[in-house]
């Protein structure tokens, strides 16, 4: 993994040199649960467009999902059900608002997102997680107080690699929202605070959550740009 790959224009060169490829993957190797975190992975320009984009030019629709069923489901069927068969409630990107389309922050986000369709993002993630990996897809997410993920694998499909970049500056722990991953144990142990422009990756396999958020939240959102890469 060198510098001089195709990602070195969107992600932080620091990143891209064979000793933090060999730590990342040390990490990755060695978690309980699978997983490790990369801090300030986007280049600082980068990673602002994209919170810009997110929180001022996009426009969301929200989705209800239950347990044992895979997609979505009706917002009055959600909410008729128990509290305990419920799966998520959070909002998907529809599209960018009006004449944000023709802004450098869409266009920024439109090429991180063919950016990580790249061969060259593969052998990145590849070399991070020693996985062989195949194609990604994409989701980009707001969640804000009331929405919800309960536990869960991304174990669907060819689904091998998980990944969540979060874009919201100055998130507080206080507000909730960490990412927690499971070990086997059961205790959800291991958390990921949604810091600005971290990336956290995990094998697709491991159980995970999304904490609540709490009152203090207020109006704010949590942003994300995930997916998974799919098995070779």
């Amino acid at each position: 993994m060198t510098a001089d790959i195709a990602i070195a224009s969107w992600v932080d060169p620091r990143h891209l040199t064979r000793a933090a490829g060999l730590g990342y993957r040390a990490a990755y190797a060695a978690h309980p649960a699978r997983a490790v975190v990369i801090r300030d992975l986007l280049q600082a320009p980068i990673a602002e467009r994209l919170s810009r984009f997110f929180a001022q030019d996009a426009e969301y629709t929200t989705g209800f999902g239950l347990k044992g069923r895979y997609g979505f489901v009706a917002e009055a069927e959600w909410r008729e059900a128990p509290e305990a068969d419920r799966f998520f409630r959070y909002a998907n990107l529809l599209q960018a608002r009006g004449k944000a389309v023709e802004s450098p922050d869409f266009a920024t986000f439109l090429a991180v997102l063919h950016a990580l369709e790249s061969p060259d993002a593969r052998a990145f993630f590849q070399a991070v997680s020693g996985l062989s990996l195949g194609a990604v897809t994409t989701a980009a997410r707001r969640m804000a107080a009331g929405d919800s993920l309960v536990e869960h694998t991304d174990d669907i499909g060819d689904r091998a690699l998980s990944f969540v970049l979060y874009l919201t500056p100055g998130w507080e722990p206080a507000w909730g929202g960490e990412l927690q991953l499971d070990d086997g144990a059961g205790a959800y142990a291991h958390r990921v605070e949604p810091v600005f422009n971290s990336l956290v990756l995990f094998d697709a396999r491991t159980w995970h959550r999304v904490a609540p958020f709490t009152d203090a939240l207020g109006a704010r959102a949590r942003y994300t740009l995930g997916g998974w890469f799919l098995a070779a």
